[in-house]
C-alpha cells in the first residue's frame, strides 16, 4: 500500500512539472476542412501599406521629474512609564514628616529624595527616612508643607 501511495505521489509531481501554465507550441496545425468538404479558402493578402509624408522628428524634451512620494509617518513610540509616584496618607506638621503610600511593589529606597505635588505645582521635596510596612513608607519634610493627598514623585 506504502508503494503504491509513494508512485502515484511521484507521478503526480511528474506530471505537475511536465504542465506549465503559459507555455506555447511553435507546431502549425493544418488548417481545418469545411462541412462541405471543399478546400479551405486561400488567404488574403494584407492590404497595401499607404505612403505618408514622412513625419517631422520629435523634439527631445526631457520627461518632468516624478513626483516625490509621500513619507509615510512613522509609529509613534510608547515607552514605559517607570517613574514612582503615590500619595500622602498622613501629615504631621509638628513633627515635619508625612506618611506615604505607594503601589504594591513599587516603594521608595531609603534616603532618596522625593518631590510633592498640588494640582500638577511642585510644593515641596522630601526626604525617605523609614520605617516601611505594607504600602506604606515615613519620609521628612525637607523645604515647603504637605496636605493629605498630594501626589509624590520621584521626578
Amino acid at each position: 500500500m506504502k508503494i503504491l501511495l509513494t508512485c502515484s505521489f511521484v507521478a503526480v509531481l511528474l506530471l505537475a512539472g511536465c504542465a506549465q501554465p503559459g507555455a506555447t507550441s511553435d507546431v502549425k496545425w493544418p488548417p481545418m476542412v469545411r462541412a462541405g468538404g471543399g478546400p479551405p479558402p486561400a488567404p488574403t493578402a494584407p492590404p497595401p501599406i499607404k505612403a505618408s509624408k514622412p513625419k517631422p522628428a520629435p523634439r527631445e524634451t526631457a520627461p518632468p521629474p516624478p513626483a516625490p512620494k509621500p513619507q509615510p509617518t512613522p509609529p509613534p513610540i510608547v515607552t514605559a512609564d517607570n517613574s514612582l509616584t503615590g500619595k500622602v496618607a498622613r501629615v504631621n506638621d509638628a513633627g515635619r514628616f508625612v506618611v506615604l503610600q505607594f503601589p504594591i511593589g513599587r516603594m521608595p529606597a531609603a534616603e532618596q529624595n522625593l518631590f510633592l505635588y498640588r494640582n500638577g505645582v511642585k510644593v515641596a521635596e522630601l526626604k525617605v527616612t523609614g520605617p516601611q510596612k505594607d504600602d506604606h513608607t515615613v519620609a521628612d519634610l525637607t523645604t515647603g508643607d504637605a496636605q493629605l493627598g498630594d501626589e509624590v514623585r520621584d521626578k
